[in-house]
C-alpha cells in the first residue's frame, strides 16, 4: 500500500473505480483519461468520475459530463502527471488517497525522469504508463510497479469537408498535429516544414496544413513557424476546433506526418491510423509500440543530448533528431507510390484496431486488476506480535536441542514448525512484495540499459542506412541523365 494509504489490507470486493483527472480538457493526457474510462466501461466496472478543473488547455470537451464530488469505490485511478500532483492534492484533498489502492497514470516523453518528482511514487501502489518506453523510463526509479496499460483510441466515421477549412480540392494533403503546450521543440514542426520544402517543388500539387493549438502563449514561436511557412504550400491553423472537426479536418487530409523528437505514445499518430490514413513518423519513442516498418514510414533519427532547458525538458535530455531528408524521401514516396500507400494503410489500420480497442485494453486492465485483488485478499490470520515471539521463542527452543547433544535429525519436526510460521510472517508481513518489487525493478533497470544499447546501435544502423539511400537516390538520378543523353 501507498505511503497514503492506510496500513490495514485493502478489500477490492466489487468491481467499482474512480477515475480522477482533466475529463473535459482538450488535450493528450486528457484524451488518456478518457480512453480509460472507455476501457472501464466495457468491462460494466462502477465508475465514479472526479473531473480535475486545473489545466492550461482548453475545456469544453463533452465526452463525459456527469462527475462525481467523491471516491467511493476501492479503487483510485489518478490520470495527472507527476507534476501535477500538488495541484491535484490542493483540490482534494490527501484523504483521497486513504483507504484506496491508489494507481496513477502518468506520461513523460524522455527517458529521463526528473528527481524532483520522485517523492510523488509515495502516494500510489503502481504506476500504469501508456507505452513500455514510459515503463523503462520510471522502472530506473521507481520503487512500485510501473505497468503498461495503453488506453482506449477509436475511430470515427466523418466525411470530407475541405471548403469548411479553406483547404484546396485539388491538392494532396500531409497533416500535422501539435499543441504548443506540449513543447514546440518536442513536437518539431520546423523539421516538417524542412522536410516538405525538400520533398516538393512549388508547383507540385502537395500542401502541409499545421494544425496547432495555444499559438497565442508563445507568439515569438508562432511567429517563426509563420515565417517558416511563408511562400511554400504550408497552411498555418492555429486555433482549437471541436472533436467532429478536428476528426473532420483529419478525414479531409490524405497523410500524416510526424517528425516528432520523442512521444509517450502519440495520440495524433493513432488517431491517422484509425482514420486509414499513411503516418510518416519519426522511428522512435512511445509511438514504436504500434509502429513498424510494416505499417509506417519510418524516418531515421540520431539520438542526442538537448542543449537547451524546454519547459520541463533538462539540458542533457535524450531525445531523437530525425532526419529531414529522409523524411522527404518517405513524404516522397507516400505521394508517388499509391500500391505501398495502400498496403501500409491497411496494415496500419489493422494494428491500431486491435491495439487501440475496447476489448484488448479492457481485458489488460481486468488481468491486472485481478492479480491487484488476489494480492491484497485480506487473510484471516495477519501477523502479530504474537507469531514474532513464536519465531523467537521456536528458535530458542532450537539451540537448546543442539546444546543438549540430541541428533540433529529428531529436530526436523522443530525445523519445519520454524520455517513455516516465518514464511507465513513473511508472505503476510508484505515483505514479499517488496522482495519482488525490488527484483522487478532489478530486471527492467537492467533491460532499460540493454535497450538504450541497443537503441544507440540502432540509430547509427539508420543514419548507415540513409547515407546508403541518399547515394542510391544520386546514382539513380545519374543514370537517368546518361539515358536521356543517349536517347
Amino acid at each position: 500500500m501507498s505511503q497514503s494509504s492506510s496500513t490495514s489490507t485493502l478489500v477490492l470486493t466489487a468491481p467499482g473505480i474512480n477515475v480522477a483527472g482533466y475529463l473535459t480538457s482538450e488535450s493528450g493526457v486528457a484524451e488518456g483519461a478518457r480512453g480509460y474510462v472507455k476501457a472501464l466501461q466495457h468491462l460494466n466496472y462502477n465508475i465514479a468520475l472526479n473531473n480535475f478543473e486545473v489545466a492550461a488547455s482548453r475545456k469544453e470537451d463533452k465526452t463525459f459530463t456527469t462527475f462525481a464530488t467523491n471516491n467511493p469505490h476501492p479503487i483510485n485511478l489518478v490520470c495527472v502527471n507527476a507534476d501535477q500532483l500538488p495541484a491535484f492534492i490542493q483540490q482534494f484533498g490527501a484523504d483521497y488517497f486513504k483507504d484506496k489502492y491508489n494507481i496513477a497514470v502518468w506520461w513523460w516523453e524522455t527517458p529521463e525522469f526528473p528527481e524532483e518528482w520522485w517523492e510523488h511514487f509515495n502516494h500510489f501502489d503502481e504506476i500504469w504508463v501508456g507505452s513500455s518506453y514510459i515503463q523503462r523510463t520510471l522502472a530506473n526509479v521507481a520503487p512500485v510497479p510501473i505497468v503498461v496499460v495503453q488506453p482506449v483510441v477509436e475511430p470515427k466515421a466523418f466525411s470530407v469537408d475541405r471548403k469548411k477549412f479553406e483547404l484546396p480540392e485539388d491538392e494532396f494533403l500531409f497533416l500535422c498535429v501539435f499543441d504548443f503546450l506540449s513543447s514546440f521543440e518536442r513536437k518539431n514542426p520546423l523539421a516538417t516544414i524542412e522536410a516538405f520544402k525538400k520533398a516538393f517543388s512549388p508547383e507540385e500539387p502537395v500542401r502541409l496544413v499545421l494544425k496547432c493549438i495555444n499559438g497565442e502563449r508563445n507568439p515569438k514561436l508562432l511567429a517563426e513557424l509563420q515565417e517558416r511557412a511563408n511562400g511554400l504550400r504550408v497552411t498555418v491553423l492555429d486555433r482549437y476546433l471541436s472533436p467532429d472537426d478536428n476528426q473532420l479536418l483529419s478525414n479531409s487530409c490524405d497523410a500524416y506526418v510526424s517528425l516528432h523528437r520523442a512521444e509517450g505514445l502519440g495520440f495524433p499518430i493513432a488517431e491517422a491510423m484509425l482514420n486509414k490514413k499513411p503516418v510518416v513518423i519519426t522511428g522512435w519513442s512511445g509511438n514504436m509500440d504500434f509502429n513498424s516498418i510494416a505499417n509506417s514510414y519510418l524516418v531515421s533519427y540520431e539520438l542526442i543530448a538537448n542543449q537547451i532547458q524546454v519547459g520541463p525538458y533538462k539540458i542533457a535530455d535524450t531525445w531523437a533528431n530525425p532526419s529531414p531528408e529522409h523524411a522527404a524521401q518517405q513524404m516522397r514516396s507516400v505521394y508517388t507510390d499509391a500500391i505501398t500507400r495502400e498496403k501500409m494503410v491497411a496494415n496500419a489500420f489493422k494494428t491500431a484496431s486491435d491495439y487501440f480497442s475496447r476489448q484488448t485494453v479492457g481485458e489488460i486492465i481486468q488481468t491486472r486488476l485481478t492479480a491487484v485483488a488476489a494480492f491484497n485478499r485480506p487473510t484471516s490470520e495477519p501477523p502479530t506480535d504474537a507469531k514474532i515471539c513464536d519465531i523467537d521463542a521456536l528458535t530458542e527452543q532450537r539451540l537448546k536441542i543442539i546444546e543438549s547433544g540430541e541428533d540433529p535429525a529428531d529436530t526436523s519436526a522443530s525445523k519445519s514448525r520454524i520455517r513455516k510460521v516465518m514464511m507465513n510472517f513473511v508472505e503476510k508481513s508484505g515483505y514479499l512484495n517488496r522482495i519482488y518489487s525490488a527484483l522487478f525493478r532489478k530486471i527492467f533497470t537492467d533491460s532499460s540499459k540493454i535497450q538504450t544499447k541497443v537503441e544507440l546501435i540502432d540509430s547509427r544502423t539508420r543514419r548507415a542506412v540513409a547515407d546508403a539511400d541518399r547515394r542510391i537516390a544520386i546514382l539513380e538520378e545519374r543514370i537517368r541523365e546518361l539515358e536521356k543523353q543517349n536517347q
